[in-house]
């Protein structure tokens, strides 16, 4: 990890530095780079900085890449080489992601979005106000990108090459449909490298001695003339490198803070510096290409390895940043603030809704923010804003992050909402049961989200005869354990019917003749025509059934084959005679107050009991 104060960036500006030397032994002019440099003679501290603008740097270059690449830059075609001698005055800034998706693939890094806004609100604030000396201002955020689809690599991974770095920079800035825009005088693309990629070689960002660097490229940028409108010129364009890499950590607030202080340090050299050295640079350090260009511009000053090593301070609005050199103010800028806040932000999540079990919410949840800091202004707030959960959900996490002078610290809320009932569900119901067969009826309680707590469900099991005759009603609750509730309730019927009650007096004995002869009883009233012939037939069967009993049925058997005889007669098939069966006393029920009914009685009438 980056140190909190500032990260040792050698950048030995490879590229730039080969034109220049390459510049004067061609042109016989003698001595080596150092001797270039030295036609601005260094300023002694507290004038650090020296300003090589005009040192003869810009039409060195162009002279140089015009001799050295003809076929890119030929006469007519185009226009001019703009490369070197010049600072970035207003920053536009391109943030260039070399991931497809940033967001899915960096977990201990912040989001695209929180980079974006922190570039823009660090390019926009009083960080930049100290360089206005060197006539660099305030800036922006341009635009955003993730990588194309048109460029090879979309996603490194371990170490790579400087060069397929700048292979990769170069598809996407020249490329036409990457959407990256061409550079002019005040763009800046800011690359982003994902978790677990560093660069390697003449530049490098290694997260062990390195932890970002800036550096220059050049762009065919369209130039048209009224003698040729294809005209292009060559623009050159700093750009720096901030690997996820060397500032990732688990905690969102550090990681940010990391991102942010490698940022800063290399914006502020790509703005004054640019074209290396042809901005502001310490020429005193000229003698020593590796120190000049480690140590000898405004940031490098003020890192640990330079000469006057200062702390990281954060700005107004919260951010961690590192210091560079003012020759105005003769000492490392921003200043620490004077505000003795220490620590950041309190944020308290305040939860609205209607509280069930078990942590959950049975209704719509509004969540809002009390963000305070008794010592310092709230200079910003992340995911803050008023949130209302219209969902069930087994759990949606909110985050609220705030920014103050004391720093930043981020809260989060798990809300759980379950304001669904759970299911009581009966099953296996046949609706209608003849008195022969079985009951299984079974009973279910589930909930999807929270779960049941408690249920009065219970299966329905047994021989149907044993409920009674007519309608039966079982009903069961639940509770889940948001503490939603839901009943339901099943209904079935027990008949009777001759051939049932046949069954079932098979069934009870395992004398087989006692019951083929009450079953033949019962086939003679199924087949009687006249009321008073079907009272007679199931007569006969209770007293035939009371014949055999204890032999082939038990006195509790036979009570519940006459009751269930007695409902076989429709109401108005009923006469005095079934009040005085022999054994009626043996039924234990109360005598029938049936009537006689008509003296026909068909099949067909009987075809409810059948």
């Amino acid at each position: 990890m980056r140190d909190p104060s500032h990260g040792r960036n050698r950048r030995l500006h490879a590229i730039s530095l080969a034109l220049a030397g390459a510049l004067v032994a061609a042109s016989g002019c003698g001595g080596d780079v150092q001797t270039v440099a030295q036609a601005v003679a260094p300023g002694p501290p507290p004038a650090r900085l020296d300003d090589n603008r005009s040192a003869g740097y810009d039409p060195a270059l162009t002279v140089l890449v015009d001799g050295l690449l003809p076929f890119v830059c030929p006469p007519i075609a185009c226009t001019e080489v703009h490369i070197g001698g010049r600072v970035v005055g207003n920053p536009k800034i391109v943030t260039l992601y070399w991931d497809d998706d940033w967001d899915a693939h960096n977990p201990s890094s912040p989001s695209s979005a929180t980079i974006d806004s922190a570039v823009d609100s660090l390019a926009r604030s009083e960080f930049l106000d100290f360089a206005n000396q060197y006539g660099v201002n305030r800036g922006s955020l341009d635009s955003s990108h993730g990588s194309s689809s048109l460029c090879v690599t979309r996603r490194p991974s371990g170490a790579n090459d400087v060069t397929a770095l700048y292979a990769w920079l170069t598809c996407e800035v020249q490329t036409l449909f990457t959407g990256v825009p061409l550079p002019d005088d005040d763009t800046v693309y800011a690359v982003f490298l994902p978790e677990g990629a560093t660069i390697t070689g003449a530049l490098n960002a290694d997260c062990s001695n390195n932890y970002a660097f800036h550096a220059w490229a050049i762009a065919i940028v369209p130039d048209p003339q009224i003698y040729n409108p294809l005209a292009y010129k060559i623009e050159g364009y700093p750009f720096t490198v901030v690997p996820a890499e060397c500032a990732k950590n688990s905690d969102p607030a550090t990681a940010l803070d990391n991102f942010t202080s490698n940022f800063s340090h290399e914006l502020v050299e790509s703005t004054t510096d640019p074209f290396a050295p042809t901005g502001w640079i310490d020429n005193s350090l000229s003698s020593d290409v590796v120190v000049w260009t480690s140590q000898g511009e405004a940031g490098d000053i003020c890192s640990p390895i330079g000469a006057v090593p200062t702390p990281s301070v954060r700005l107004s609005n919260g951010q961690l940043v590192n210091t560079y050199w003012s020759n105005a103010n003769d000492d490392c800028v921003p200043f620490a603030s004077g505000s003795s806040d220490v620590t950041p932000p309190d944020i308290a999540a305040v939860v609205s809704g209607t509280a069930g079990g078990g942590g959950w919410y049975q209704s719509d949840v509004t969540v809002t923010w009390n963000v305070t800091d008794p010592e310092s202004t709230v200079s910003s707030e992340v995911g803050c804003d008023p949130t209302t959960i219209d969902f069930d959900t087994p759990g949606a996490i909110l985050t609220c992050t705030a920014t103050s002078m004391g720093g930043t610290s981020s809260a989060s809320v798990t809300i759980m909402r379950d304001a669904t009932s759970p299911v009581v569900t009966f099953s296996g119901n046949a609706g209608t049961y003849d008195v022969d067969a079985t009951v299984a009826i079974t009973c279910s309680a589930s909930d999807a989200l929270s779960g049941v707590a408690s249920s009065t469900c219970a299966d329905v099991n047994g021989p149907s005869w044993t409920f009674g005759l007519g309608p039966h009603t079982v009903s069961a609750s639940a509770t889940d354990v948001a503490g939603n509730t839901a009943s339901a309730s099943t209904t079935f019927t027990v008949d009777v019917t001759l051939d049932g009650l046949c069954n079932l007096a098979r069934t009870f004995s395992d004398k087989a003749r006692a019951a083929d002869e009450l079953c033949r009883i019962l086939d003679r009233a199924g087949k009687a025509k006249h009321c008073e012939k079907v009272r007679r037939e199931l007569h006969e069967f209770r007293e035939e059934l009371w014949e055999h009993v204890p032999r082939a049925f038990t006195v509790d058997e036979a009570k519940a084959l006459s009751r269930l005889s007695r409902a076989l007669a429709p109401a108005d098939c009923q006469g005095d005679d079934d009040h005085h069966d022999h054994h009626d006393h043996h039924d234990g029920h109360d005598d029938d107050h049936g009537h006689d009914g008509g003296d026909d009685l068909s099949i067909a009438s009987l075809g409810f009991f059948l």
